[in-house]
């Protein structure tokens, strides 16, 4: 097992006075102030995506008609038969709405590929819910959202998985080299994001985990990393008020075998955890389980608060 793991060091920051602070004396309030060896830490690299060019744009309405041609004036009604009309190089638009999952980029629907992507984008006001009907038999934990194919691009979506789901965004098999960005997951049971096994190449940026509050009992955990995979860059990830750990990676030990998977899986590699804020969470701000080439660096954690359910 090799651990590369850099942190900051932390200043102080504000403290509230005892009788007011319901953490107890001495815990910081807010967000502590990062240093390394007294200088500013490093601001973090500038992000590298550039909008891709769409070949094709198709659009989706709460009031569309999927016999209609699918543009912006004659929208398509149902997002998962929407989804695998697509091919690489198409953009699908969710425009404003709530639309009930579970929603499934899996059986049916393309690969995109490095060069020719396929994007998946919410304009404001676009959430995608959870339903009533649970997608266990193709996922795990009644996603909202189920990825198992490559090269897809997810942007500016809200999650809602507060009533069924117990995961937001969920990375399977054939989940690879996916793109989740400027998104907002809520209330999620089980996990924010969960990636793996064998899935490589994930890419985060500019996502909110809230709220998730578990059920029956659980922790919910803002992301949670199964064995198998590999160069997975979580970056400006803001995670907090959750009822278990910020970011968990596990090792191979935990693998329910209805995730797709077959035989043992390696463990993760290749992780790198940066420029993330982890506040407010009721379990550990992160959890390294055994993995190997983990970077963790210019992060900001703070916050975490002992439970009966979460360890602090």
């Amino acid at each position: 097992m090799r651990f590369l793991l850099l942190l900051p060091l932390l200043s102080t920051a504000c403290l509230e006075a005892e009788e007011s602070n319901p953490f107890g004396a001495g815990r910081l309030q807010s967000p502590p102030a990062a240093t390394a060896l007294g200088a500013p830490w490093p601001p973090i690299p500038a992000d590298d995506f550039v909008e891709p060019e769409p070949e094709r744009i198709f659009f989706v309405s709460v009031n569309g008609d999927d016999e209609a041609f699918g543009g912006s004036d004659s929208p398509w009604l149902n997002v998962n038969a929407s989804l695998c009309r697509l091919r690489p190089g198409d953009r699908l638009v969710l425009m404003p709405g709530i639309y009930s999952g579970p929603f499934l980029i899996a059986d049916g629907c393309p690969n995109g590929d490095a060069a020719k992507p396929i994007e998946l984008v919410g304009q404001a006001g676009a959430v995608l819910a959870s339903g009533p009907t649970a997608a266990e038999a193709a996922g795990f934990w009644n996603p909202v959202l189920l990825i198992q194919r490559a090269h897809w691009i997810v942007r500016g979506l809200r999650f809602e998985a507060t009533a069924h789901a117990g995961v937001g965004v969920e990375l399977l098999v054939g989940g690879n080299s996916v793109q989740l960005r400027d998104l907002v997951i809520e209330g999620a049971h089980q996990a924010g994001i969960l990636v793996g096994p064998a899935v490589s190449g994930l890419v985060t940026q500019n996502v909110v985990i809230r709220d998730g509050l578990g059920a029956n009992g659980t922790a919910s955990h803002g992301v949670m990393i199964l064995a198998g995979t590999r160069n997975l860059r979580l970056q400006g990830l803001f995670i907090h008020h959750n009822s278990g750990d910020g970011i968990h990676v596990f090792g191979p030990h935990f693998l329910p075998f209805d995730l797709g998977a077959t035989g043992a899986q390696a463990a993760a590699n290749a992780i790198v955890i940066r420029g993330c804020q982890i506040h407010d969470n009721r379990g550990h701000g992160v959890v390294i389980g055994s993995s190997e080439a983990v970077l963790i660096e210019a992060n900001r954690i703070w916050n975490g608060r002992p439970s009966p359910i979460g360890e602090g």
